[in-house]
């Protein structure tokens, strides 16, 4: 197997969710720094306009969201489990539950001001679907604080029955998940309030951070496109199962239906319940495969190559 590249950037919250997955899984992987804001030539070279962090390669497969990729890690590394089968429903929805909450995390830091700048906030306003000015974000704050304060509440009696992790003895892809959201607001000032009076939900805090990120070696950017360009997709993820109307061969546009609208276009290979899977032809790196996560995107068909 070729190695796994990261490209991510370091402060990137769904990043250290993934790096922290590699961890846990006791895998080596590449590390190439990208820049937190457009323009991204590289990246975006490989995924085909996909801009979001982190995307992971291997050889010439570029998956995108860290859903896929931390699905995507499981297949490759099985031990330690993420997703025991008796606890999928669980799992997605803890997911699902904290996506939601990172917007309202977003709208504190921007009306708290202090932690994000005018270039980085522009930059996400355009992949947004709502711009947010600090003046916005300081009139949201307070329905923004009690819907964090409520999801705060709810983990600690989750907790509070004694597990160690949200489902169970070891972690699993929620607390990888949850810790996207939870671990700012035991390092924001702005947050400090919500967790006073946790105890239990502080010391699972405390277990997600001491996990490692995996044995780490930096790379450049010019060097993953050379993997990329010496390498051939290889498309492990099933065949498309017909449920969404789409075939193999249709050429589609793939868009996140969340953060990121930013569209890729390729020819359909694989779409199922887990995954959309598009071929890219290039001049400059050849053939790559772009993999999304069927929940978390839309797809329309553009053409067909018959």
């Amino acid at each position: 197997m070729s190695a796994i590249i990261l490209h991510h950037y370091d402060p990137s919250p769904y990043a250290n969710k993934i790096r922290k997955v590699l961890g846990h899984k006791g895998l080596a992987w590449q590390s190439v720094i990208i820049p937190e804001v457009m323009p991204k030539p590289d990246l975006v070279a490989l995924t085909g306009g996909y801009r979001m962090t982190p995307v992971m390669q291997i050889g010439a497969n570029i998956y995108c969201d860290s859903h896929l990729i931390a699905a995507q890690i499981e297949r490759l590394q099985p031990n330690p489990k993420l997703y025991p089968q008796q606890q999928a429903a669980s799992i997605a929805a803890l997911e699902q539950w904290s996506n939601n909450l990172f917007l309202p995390l977003f709208v504190v830091v921007v009306g708290h001001g202090g932690f994000i700048d005018e270039p980085f906030l522009e930059d996400r306003n355009k992949v947004m679907h709502e711009a947010l000015s600090p003046e916005v974000a300081k009139a949201k704050m307070t329905g923004s604080l009690a819907s964090l304060r409520s999801a705060v509440v709810f983990l600690e009696r989750q907790l509070d029955d004694g597990p160690p992790y949200l489902l169970g003895s070891e972690p699993t892809a929620a607390d990888f998940a949850v810790e996207v959201v939870t671990s700012a607001l035991f390092l924001l000032p702005p947050f400090s309030g919500l967790v006073e009076g946790c105890p239990h939900l502080a010391e699972w805090a405390g277990r997600m951070a001491a996990i490692p990120n995996g044995e780490r070696s930096e790379i450049s950017s010019q060097q993953a496109l050379d993997v990329a360009r010496e390498s051939e997709p290889v498309i492990d993820g099933g065949t498309s199962d017909g449920h969404d109307g789409f075939e193999t061969g249709d050429i589609v546009e793939v868009t996140p239906s969340g953060l990121g609208r930013c569209p890729v276009e390729g020819q359909l290979v694989v779409s199922n319940a887990h995954e959309v899977v598009v071929l890219r032809e290039t001049d400059s790196l050849g053939e790559v495969a772009v993999h999304f996560p069927r929940a978390h995107v839309v797809v329309n068909k553009v053409g067909s190559n018959r």
